[in-house]
């Protein structure tokens, strides 16, 4: 069996090589996302692989709870029509998350995804949302389950580039230990497209 240190250095090195492969993906982003309160900061990346499918991989790191990293694939189309369609997203990531206040890692592959809405009347304002959910079987290592709430509200202060204000929830699951949620609240964010 092995030991408490020889798997928390393991899981580092997953961190670690999942970082790098999404830095490597977010080198060539046609959009970039930055998200920060008082005590965590969140960065994403996000690129076009074809037509309409879509690619991502982030970061978030949260001084008291731990860290969380992801890459995701979406199918990205607009759900209505009209004059203000919604733009929605399909489709799942791997995410890998480390709780300090557990003293445990695992990963998970969770299903969701995402919509944004530009406002009729005013169409520099936006709001949108997302979710993802990975129940114990689509949960590994030390893990047993993931979920991930959001919602924003931003303002398009030039057409490419947009500042919000959001609220996430990310609470894990893992197996015969307490669960955690390792970020919870209210965040400032900046959005550039290229």
């Amino acid at each position: 069996m092995k030991s408490e240190s020889a798997v928390r250095c393991g899981s580092r090195r997953m961190l670690c090589a999942l970082l790098l492969f999404g830095l490597a993906g977010a080198a060539g982003a046609n959009e970039l996302d930055i998200n920060f309160h008082s005590d965590a900061v969140r960065f994403t990346g996000a690129w076009e692989v074809t037509g309409q499918l879509r690619a991502d991989a982030g970061w978030m790191h949260h001084t008291d709870d731990g860290d969380v990293g992801h890459i995701g694939i979406h199918l990205v189309d607009l759900a209505t029509g009209g004059t203000q369609p919604i733009t929605a997203g399909l489709g799942g990531r791997f995410v890998y998350f480390d709780s300090d206040r557990r003293n445990r890692s695992g990963g998970a592959v969770p299903l969701g995804g995402f919509f944004r809405f530009n406002l009729a009347d005013a169409d520099r304002f936006h709001v949108g949302g997302y979710g993802y959910w990975a129940p114990s079987v689509l949960s590994f290592a030390n893990g047993d389950g993931y979920r991930e709430l959001g919602a924003f509200v931003g303002y398009e202060v030039l057409r490419q580039g947009s500042v919000y204000l959001g609220w996430r929830n990310i609470h894990v699951d893992f197996d015969n230990r307490p669960s955690v949620t390792i970020d919870s609240g209210f965040h400032l964010g900046l959005r550039i497209r290229f």
